[in-house]
């Protein structure tokens, strides 16, 4: 099958979706699948440049629509896709405008994230691909949910071994937990969460270390989180050698702290996993009493269990740090779960079966298209400001 792949690349291009994008279409290629990765945008993504993927990038600025179109026009015509997926709207909304001309189907991902309601305009979709339960049951259309976006992560053992020689030799022996995130005010109750329940470990005599790595997206943020860990237990990780491909940091930590496709890298070596509960202070140790309750959501910080109160989260990170039976027992339950939902080898031949079946855009949603194109101009329009 021919499949042309759309992403969009506003920032820094190192957000969990590029790693979904990556790692989905490098799986496809290696089934057997014609894939041609082509990024739309400002920039260019250091994720998808590393990846082995033929590529192709578009500039587009928001001003440069006609040029942009007429570019995007070129490459279908040259590759003659079966199907057009996009992972983002600013790329799905050029794909589905130039694809009635072509009339190839596109196929629009949603990467996780809250169901669009009360968003001021979002397009109507023909084939939706989703990751969590939560946007499947939003979506009416022809649509699938797959959640499997992972394969076992690679892990860089000088890096690592580095990271840890420092630790030991500044702190001793101590708890690792560790926490993958950009670091703005999109993750800041995260954040605080997390530097809240550590330090929580610390004043009951855990020696304990949080490792946070992230990009730096705000300064003010970062300034106020290292004012707000009073008891000195964040190991900052913030440059390009730590966050990019900052999964080849999971095997230093004894514990991960978790949302999303981060649940899935480190469920993909078998560490313990802790995630966030809107209604609770601490994360919660998942397991697979909770687990679906997590998974409905794609493991974002709006999730929510009824079982959330039957692991006391402290007593778990002391169990976990010196009882080997118990937390091999846990290793192998997070193994499982890895397998049974995660493995992105058994997710893409459901994927290529919805794609071989999608629809193709109905010349009748030409204006709703025309109109999304408009909001995404504008919308680049104003970041580039």
């Amino acid at each position: 099958m021919k499949i042309l792949s759309l992403i969009t690349t506003l920032g820094h291009g190192r957000g969990g979706h590029f790693y979904d994008y990556v790692i989905t279409n490098e799986q496809l290629v290696e089934d057997g699948h014609n894939v041609r990765a082509l990024e739309i945008g400002l920039n260019r993504s250091p994720i998808i440049h590393d990846a082995n993927l033929k590529k192709s990038f578009i500039y587009f600025n928001g001003i440069n629509m006609i040029s942009m179109l007429f570019k995007l026009a070129v490459i279908i015509r040259e590759f003659k896709p079966d199907v057009i997926q996009s992972y983002d709207l600013p790329s799905f909304s050029a794909a589905n405008f130039i694809s009635i001309v072509f009339k190839v189907p596109v196929a629009f991902t949603k990467c996780g994230g809250p169901n669009p309601e009360g968003k001021s305009f979002f397009p109507r979709l023909n084939n939706v691909i989703t990751y969590s339960i939560e946007n499947y049951n939003y979506f009416d259309c022809n649509k699938v949910c797959i959640p499997g976006r992972s394969k076992k992560i690679y892990t860089n053992y000088e890096l690592c071994n580095s990271i840890e020689k420092s630790i030991q030799e500044s702190y001793g022996d101590c708890l690792k937990i560790l926490r993958i995130s950009r670091i703005d005010e999109h993750y800041e109750d995260v954040f605080y969460k997390s530097i809240k329940y550590v330090n929580k470990l610390y004043e009951n005599g855990i020696a304990v270390k949080l490792l946070i790595v992230g990009v730096i997206q705000s300064e003010g943020l970062f300034k106020k989180l290292k004012e707000y860990d009073k008891n000195n237990v964040v190991f900052w990780l913030t440059d390009d050698v730590y966050t990019v491909n900052a999964s080849q940091l999971i095997h230093v930590a004894d514990l991960v702290l978790a949302t999303g496709r981060g649940v899935m890298e480190a469920a993909s070596i078998s560490k313990p996993i802790m995630v966030f509960d809107t209604m609770q202070e601490d994360p919660i140790p998942l397991n697979k009493e909770n687990f679906h309750d997590y998974f409905s959501t794609n493991f974002s910080p709006r999730s929510f269990s009824s079982k959330a109160n039957e692991v006391d989260s402290t007593r778990f990170c002391m169990e976990i740090s010196t009882d080997i039976v118990l937390s091999n027992k846990y290793k192998e339950e997070i193994e499982s779960l890895y397998f049974e939902y995660f493995d992105i080898s058994k997710a893409t031949p459901v994927l290529v079966n919805f794609l071989e079946n999608c629809k193709k855009t109905p010349v009748r949603l030409l204006g709703n298209n025309i109109l999304h194109l408009l909001v995404t101009i504008r919308y680049l329009t104003r970041i580039r400001k």
